[in-house]
This record gives structure tokens, sequence and C-alpha cells, in this order.
């Protein structure tokens, strides 16, 4: 599998091969090539860059890759081209058999000239605008000879797509701006700056100098704007595996926000952004513990007062009160914070101390917590959630003194086939009690010899969820415009499978799993015995949603 290049006005990524092209407009190609998709007239793999032969003399402004095929797009002539696997007729030469070298697209194509001769028929030629590719499809965007424009030039960046660079002038450009109305640009590097696994490259104190030269009280609409942007844009978009190292400046830079310190953007920023970090896979947590070590003291202490300041208004919120329906959110979010403090922690003393260790001390503590009755209820919730776990044990060591007694496996075990996952899963459920549904659930698939440290139990959530929620079982239906299921009105799957789906939940829920249920909030609402609204109609069918509304008008 070849590597994707990174190039400066490179617009498609591909799996199975690698384009490069000069401002000229000339074509190289190299990586794999069994398919005939580099262009070369074979099928040879290519590992230098090499120049598509038979398109020397063109100038081509757009590529488009494929799974296993290309196309290409040369503007003087207003042709398309392709070449590479052909099978599902991809390539739209009229056949489905592969081609080794460009060949050109069936079509009246038309080249943009800036004018429309009249003796042409408009309607049956076409003007591209920009080609396409996906997996074994192609497609492209055109216009009639008569309203056409001209077509895309990848070699000209378009500016409205550009990353832009945080620097003090463009955000003297910002606040410039009159109140109420906010540019949209966005903020970023568009080079490593000397970015490694040891190194960050950032300078720090230009990074806090403009994020608060950025967060100004005399400029509210602008802190609002990044608040918004933080809160449902960037954060929820944060993955535990990123590509590239460069990403990894965000956590590091962050904190130096002025937002984060607002006990107003605790809940919606500051826990959020912990979750990512805390989330963070092992390899990119990893450079990030280095990039901090190397702090100077004072920014790495901002990172832990913090956190800190998190516990504490968190404890301060529970000490006031915390409703049943909420405490199990609470908990997570608690939970969170004083994960990244740990984390802070260990980087602290694996660095001989950056800061003084009792800079981690949290004094508010013995003032908001109650210790002894936490800690009692604490027992008192371990010894609950080990009851099943401890009764198998205690039945086991039994055995081996009264042979009458059978030993009991203090786990769930599911052994089950990737290809008949529900049907092994019910079969072994059905003949489960339901005290063992609280021990700690271990899959095995059969003819594989992973052991279950969390990964095969997750895929297993993933694999059976998917296959139950699945409309083809009859039992639920899928709604297009909100992409939300509901339970279907004539299904012939008996009760047991519904069961079986309330029974992997809970399973889900008592192994710190989480599910994708794509139910509407109507769900949760009728198990939470509270009746739902038009609202939550509009939700599931919004065009069904708005016809009531309407309707109730007197519109229809």
């Amino acid at each position: 599998m070849s590597k994707v290049v990174k190039w400066r006005q490179w617009r498609s990524k591909s799996d199975k091969q690698n384009y490069y092209r000069n401002q000229e407009g000339g074509v190289f190609t190299f990586g794999a090539g069994g398919y005939g998709q580099l262009g070369h007239n074979s099928t040879s793999h290519e590992i230098n860059p090499r120049k598509v032969f038979e398109l020397m003399g063109s100038i081509v402004t757009q590529i488009a890759c494929g799974r296993q095929h290309t196309s290409a797009f040369v503007p003087s002539s207003g042709r398309i081209y392709s070449f590479g696997l052909g099978g599902n007729g991809q390539l739209g030469t009229g056949s489905t058999s592969n081609r080794k070298s460009p060949f050109t697209v069936k079509g009246n194509w038309f080249p943009y000239n800036g004018q429309c001769p009249p003796d042409i028929d408009s309607e049956e030629y076409f003007c591209v605008k920009r080609i396409f590719s996906g997996g074994d499809q192609s497609f492209s965007h055109y216009s009639n000879p008569q309203n056409c424009g001209p077509p895309d030039d990848f070699r000209c960046p378009d500016p409205s797509r550009q990353i832009w660079t945080v620097n003090e002038a463009l955000i003297q450009k910002w606040l410039s701006y009159p109140s109420g109305r906010v540019p949209v640009e966005i903020a970023n590097n568009d080079d490593h700056y000397r970015t490694g696994t040891r190194f960050s490259g950032v300078d720090m104190n230009a990074a806090r100098l403009l994020f608060h030269k950025l967060i100004q009280p005399d400029h509210p609409q602008i802190s609002q704007q990044v608040a918004a942007s933080l809160e449902k844009n960037l954060i929820p978009k944060l993955t535990s595996s990123l590509p590239d190292v460069e990403a990894l400046r965000f956590y590091l830079t962050l904190p130096e926000c002025p937002l984060m310190s607002d006990s107003n953007n605790f809940t919606t920023i500051a826990i959020p952004f912990g979750t990512a970090l805390v989330n963070l896979e092992k390899a990119p947590l990893k450079v990030l513990e280095n990039w901090w070590s190397v702090l100077e003291p004072p920014l790495f202490l901002k990172i832990v007062e913090l956190f800190k300041e998190v516990v504490v208004h968190l404890l301060k919120l529970y000490k006031i009160g915390i409703p049943p329906s909420e405490r199990r959110i609470f908990n997570s979010f608690l939970h969170t914070a004083l994960k990244v403090l740990e984390i802070l922690h260990r980087v602290n003393e694996k660095t001989g101390q950056i800061i003084q260790y009792d800079k981690f001390y949290i004094h508010e503590v013995q003032e908001l917590i109650d210790i002894r009755n936490d800690y009692i209820n604490w027992v008192q919730q371990q010894a609950y959630g080990m009851m099943a776990i401890d009764q198998a044990h205690r039945q086991n060591v039994s055995s081996l003194f009264l042979p009458v007694i059978e030993s009991v496996n203090p786990c769930l075990i599911l052994v089950v086939r990737r290809e008949n996952i529900v049907g092994d899963a019910m079969e072994v459920l059905r003949k489960t009690k339901n005290i063992d549904y609280k021990k700690p659930l271990k899959v095995i698939f059969v003819g594989e010899d992973a052991v279950d440290a969390g990964g095969v139990r997750k895929e297993f959530f993933l694999l059976i969820m998917r296959e139950l929620l699945d409309p083809k079982y009859g039992m639920f239906r899928y709604y297009e415009d909100s992409r939300l299921i509901w339970f279907s009105d004539k299904t012939f799957e008996d009760s047991d499978l519904f069961h079986l789906i309330g029974v992997i939940c809970g399973l889900a829920i008592y192994n710190f799993t989480i599910v994708d249920l794509h139910f509407p909030l109507a769900l949760y609402k009728k198990l939470l015995k509270k009746k739902p609204s038009l609202d939550d109609l509009k939700e599931l069918m919004p065009d069904v949603g708005r016809l009531v509304v309407k309707g109730g008008k007197g519109g229809v």
C-alpha cells in the first residue's frame, strides 16, 4: 500500500496510488499499479515518481483518485481521461475493461473559452466544472456551454479553503471588525515548524499573548464565536488517534486560552477537552507528555491549576446537591478532571518535579467532601457491583471441599461466531441467570486467538448492535431525513429479540462500553415515563412534523 503524498494543492486522497502534479500541468504517478491505475501502460508498481507519457503535452488541472482507478481533466480540450480498474464501469469508457493508460471518457465534452459558438446545440454539449472519483465510481459537475464558467484548477489555491495562521496582524484585523460582525477565518499553522516527538516547536509565550489579545472583554462577540466553535465544532471532533503530530499542538496550547479558565465554560469546553485528552492513544499521549515535560514551570502549573479549579467547581456543585438523574454524568466529569491531574502528576514526577508536588493538593476537598461518609458509600457501591463475582468465587472455593457444589465462572463468557453473532448470543443469554449479567463480560470469537482485554468486547457490542438495529430484521424502521430509527409497527420477530437488545445495552453499561443507539429523544422520555411532544415527532420525521404544525394553524 502506498503512502499519501502531502503537497501544496492536493485535493484527492487514495489508498492505492499517489500522484504529483507540477504547476505546468504535468502528471507523475507512483505506488501500486496492479490494475493500470498509474497510467504507464503496465500493471507494474512504481517506487519513484514517473511521468504519465500519454498525458505529456497536455495541461492537466484536476486529478481524482478512486480505489483502483484514476481520472484526469484537460481543460484545453474539455475532456476527461481515465485509467485503471474498470470492472464496474467506473472509467466511463463504455466498457468494463481495465485501462493501463489514459483513455477518453465518453461524452460530448466542450472546452471552456469564455464564449459559446452559435452553431452548436448547447443542450448536447457539456463543460466540466470539477471531476470526482469514489471507491468504484466517478462523476463530474458540468454546465451547458452557454452558462458555463471556468473549471476548477487545482494548481491555484482557493483562498476560501486555505488554513490560516494566527498572528498578531490577523487578530488585529479581527478586532477591527464592527461589533456583532465576526470574520470566518480559521486559525492554524501550515508547516511543521520543527515539530517532533520531543519538542512541539510552539512558542508558548507567543500563544498565550495571542489568546489574550483575541479574547478581550471589549469584544464579546469574538469570545462567543470562539467558544461556540470550540464547543460545537472542534473539541467534539477530536479523536483518540491523530492524523499528524502537529494536531497535538491543540492539546498543548488550548489551556492558555482564557475561555478555558472561565467556570461558565467548564462543562462545555474544559471537561470535554479533558475527556479528549484522557482518551488519547498511548503514542500521541506519550508525545504530549514529552512536550509537557519541557514546559516552563508557570506554563505547566497553569494546566494543573485549570483542572484543579474544575474539580473544586464540581465539588461545590456536589455539596449544593446533584439530582439523581445527573449523578452519573457528574461522576464522569469528576473522573475526567482527576484523570487529567493524574497524568500531569505522572509527568511531573518523571521529570524530577517541574513544579513542587504540593501544587497538586486540592485543599478545598476537606471542606467540600465528607470523607468518612463518602468512603462508606464507595465501599457499598463496590460491594454491590462485585456481589455477583464474589458469589461465584465463594461457590468455587466451596466446591474444592464440597464436591456436590458446582464451580462457577466469575465472568460471563460469550462464545460466538461472527457470521451468526445474534443467534449465538441469544442462545447463551437465554440460558443465563439475571445475576450473571452483572459479571464482567468476556467474549470469544470462534476460530480467533485474540484474548479479550477489552478490545474484543467492544468489537462484539459494535457488531451485535449494528446487526440487531438493522432494518432487515423488521424490528426497526430507518428514517432517511433524520437518520434515526424507531420501532416498526409490523414485525414478525418475537419479544425475545427485543429483550436481547435490552440485555445487550445492560451488559454494555456494566462493562463500561458505549453503544451507538440512533433513537430519537422520544424513546428516552418514554423510558422515564415522560410524555413525548410534537418536537419529538419533528426530530424523527421532520416533514411530517412540519405538516402537523401547519395543519394546526389551518395551513393544511
